[in-house]
């Protein structure tokens, strides 16, 4: 996974804000000191990414520190959450705001309803 994981983030490099990427790679390498003082920098749709690293690396840890920063979510990341089963990661994005009752799948199912 480390492979595909860097090539991804190779070619995300000259796409994105270098704030991402390093955040992506501070996630990858469990370097919290990075996350906290670089998680301020982004705002809104761009903290969608990082977020997306923590819930694919399995480190609700993480992605709590970024939320705690900006609360911003997307229907992408309970998805993600979601779809890797993960309880914790779930457990955190209800807990910064998402309301169980917005539609997340493509056939606009919420979140209670799915089993």
């Amino acid at each position: 996974m480390s492979d595909k994981y860097d090539r991804i983030i190779s070619a995300l490099q000259d796409e994105l804000p270098s704030e991402i990427s390093l955040l992506c790679r501070a996630i990858h390498d469990n370097d919290e000191n990075t996350i906290r003082k670089t998680a301020s920098s982004l705002r809104g749709g761009l903290t969608i990414v990082p977020k997306e690293c923590a819930i694919d690396s399995d480190k609700p840890h993480f992605l709590r520190i970024l939320l705690e920063e900006d609360h911003y979510m997307s229907e992408s990341l309970m998805a993600r959450a979601c779809e890797n089963k993960n309880r914790e990661t779930v457990d955190v994005l209800l807990t910064y705001g998402w309301d169980i009752k917005t539609p997340f799948s493509p056939v606009g199912c919420p979140l209670w309803s799915v089993r």
